[in-house]
């Protein structure tokens, strides 16, 4: 008799046990979902999930957290695919995105997603067939006599193209006399602009005819209608061969970005390596900062030095910027093969101030785990805190992965200080991977230091923590709301 209620007894505690697994095993929580923004439209593609016969699309204008409901319309998908298109959107618009999985019995995934993603739909460039714009690829005096202009696309030459084409030096404001201006020899992407002798190394300002167009119609943008270059001293020549009449985007040595790393430091990032002029070489100043809202107001550019790590950056030490738009001017600088920048490719507008802030604090090193108390399954966390040499930093981030790929955010902590923390809500038997990254106030996340810890078998608590495992799989997944 006892032997029969013994069993009796076994048997009601292994079904019981087996109530959560069944439950969470319905439909699977759908995984990998990735967002391509597109022209009013995103595309959404994700991990299938075993047994759905479909799926559901969860998105809105603003993230959700845990039983909250998206404020866009949910949309259903017809079949068991694993993406789809969404449509009908506005371009410039964020889009928040999460997707359950929808069995043939009608189940659906309990939580959302994990992590939520994100697009904003563009409006994009529809080519030499129609695009919205033309573009303005290069601008440099090829010699004293010759300004050649690189475009995107095939162009119209417009009637009368020398009485159109103006060329202005800064210097005096004194026009530069445009003689002729004619396509490159085989070519209807590249005008060549025959002037009169230029000052070598003067700094001349070429303004482009509004009525330019592509040969699908496209325009110029407007702030490419003023390009600035610097006048050649090399002899003029009457042969058009060498004319450079394709120049691939990717190549040109131009001003890549600019970053305010401190309130008085830029960094200036270059595509090519370069050469800055020592004092003793003279020439024009190699930087020069405008305030696009001032132009009047002196910005001193105190000193400027190429880092060591990188000879494509340099870094300029200025003084403090206001709160607005800039634009950098670049001079007198090569590249390691002596080209000179010139042109476009030498200007940059950047933000100003805090708007310009890119760069994410330094992680945090030396991160690892312990195992604090096994039977309650606390793990404890210690590291050496970020340099935060910005002094901008905001918060860590604790990040946690149970497959060393897909992390999942679990902590925030504001306090910049913090060298420690303990993390609970873990299950026993499991490997997981933790990740701390550094935020400063403008946003920017580090990339983050990982570390691993295995938690083992916990012996005689394993059974009284069989069902919290269960929960503590899904404590920082978002529930669904379901409305």
């Amino acid at each position: 008799m006892k032997n029969k209620i013994v069993k009796v007894v076994l048997a009601l505690f292994v079904a019981v046990l087996a109530l959560p697994l069944v439950a969470f095993a319905a439909v699977g929580t759908v995984t990998n979902v990735i967002a391509k923004p597109g022209d009013a439209r995103v595309e959404l593609s994700w991990t299938a999930v075993t047994g759905a016969t479909n799926y559901k699309i969860y998105h809105g204008t603003a993230p959700v957290s845990d039983n909250e409901a998206y404020n866009l319309p949910t949309i259903k998908t017809k079949n068991a695919a694993s993406q789809v298109v969404i449509g009908d959107l506005t371009n410039g618009q964020t889009y928040y995105f999460s997707v359950t999985a929808v069995d043939a019995a009608g189940n659906e995934s309990e939580f959302y997603s994990e992590p939520e993603v994100s697009a904003t739909p563009q409006k994009t460039s529809t080519g030499a067939g129609g695009a919205s714009e033309l573009d303005l690829l290069t601008v440099r005096a090829q010699d004293s006599e010759t300004v050649v202009v690189n475009f995107g696309s095939k162009i119209v030459m417009p009637t009368s193209a020398e009485q159109k084409f103006r060329i202005i030096y800064e210097f005096n404001q004194k026009p530069l006399k445009v003689v002729a201006v004619k396509f490159a020899p085989g070519t209807e992407d590249t005008l060549v602009i025959k002037t009169e002798p230029q000052e070598p190394g003067g700094d001349y300002l070429l303004v482009l005819p509004n009525e330019l167009k592509s040969v699908s119609g496209a325009s110029l943008a407007k702030a490419d209608l003023t390009v600035n270059f610097l006048g050649s001293s090399l002899l003029a020549s009457s042969d058009d061969s060498s004319i450079v009449t394709t120049v691939s985007a990717v190549d040109q040595f131009k001003v890549a970005e600019v970053q305010q790393l401190k309130p008085t430091e830029l960094a200036v990032k270059f595509s090519r390596p370069v050469v800055l002029p020592t004092k003793a070489q003279g020439g024009p100043a190699p930087f020069t900062v405008l305030n696009n809202n001032n132009p009047d107001l002196k910005i001193v550019v105190q000193n400027y030095t190429l880092a060591e790590e990188d000879p494509s950056l340099v870094l300029l030490t200025i003084d403090a910027l206001q709160p607005s738009a800039h634009t950098l001017v670049v001079a007198n600088v090569t590249d390691t093969t002596g080209e000179l920048i010139t042109g476009q490719n030498s200007i940059i507008e950047f933000g100003g101030s805090s708007l310009l802030d890119k760069l994410a604090p330094e992680d945090v090193t030396k991160l690892a785990a312990t195992i604090k108390d096994l039977q309650k399954l606390l793990v404890a966390l210690n590291w050496v805190k970020s340099a935060n040499t910005a002094n901008d930093l905001a918060e860590y981030i604790l990040y946690q992965s149970i497959d060393g790929q897909n992390f999942t955010k679990i902590r925030s902590y504001t306090d910049s200080q913090l060298e420690t923390a303990t993390i609970d809500n873990l299950m026993a038997n499991t490997t997981y991977t933790f990740k701390l990254t550094a935020v400063d106030r403008a946003g920017n996340e580090s990339t983050g230091v990982t570390t691993k810890i295995t938690l083992p078998e916990t012996g005689p608590g394993l059974v009284g923590l069989a069902f919290g495992s269960l929960a503590a799989g899904r404590y920082f997944a978002r529930r669904k709301r379901n409305r």
